[in-house]
């Protein structure tokens, strides 16, 4: 079985904050934890995460593609209605 990468042509340097203001969640790349809670409802797609506590950010039943999770921390979370398609942890 080839497990496929994700497809990623290039991302912009940007914070929890500034995505969910502006509903922008494609092509980002995240290198900081938020400042306060923040719940994101909107799919995300071609994003890098680095060093991220993800607990409390992502709403339930989203759908995350093409993304790169690198040392991140799903501790606590419930996956079980995420819809992860091509995504590398």
């Amino acid at each position: 079985m080839n497990i496929t990468k994700p497809k990623i042509k290039y991302t912009d340097s940007s914070t929890f904050e500034y995505m969910n203001s502006n509903k922008d969640f494609f092509n980002k790349e995240i290198n900081l934890n938020p400042n306060k809670n923040i719940e994101i409802n909107d799919n995300i797609d071609s994003c890098i995460f680095n060093k991220i506590n993800l607990y409390g950010i992502f709403n339930m039943s989203i759908s995350i593609s093409d993304c790169i999770f690198n040392h991140c921390d799903f501790s606590n979370i419930e996956l079980d209605q995420f819809k992860f398609i091509r995504c590398e942890f």
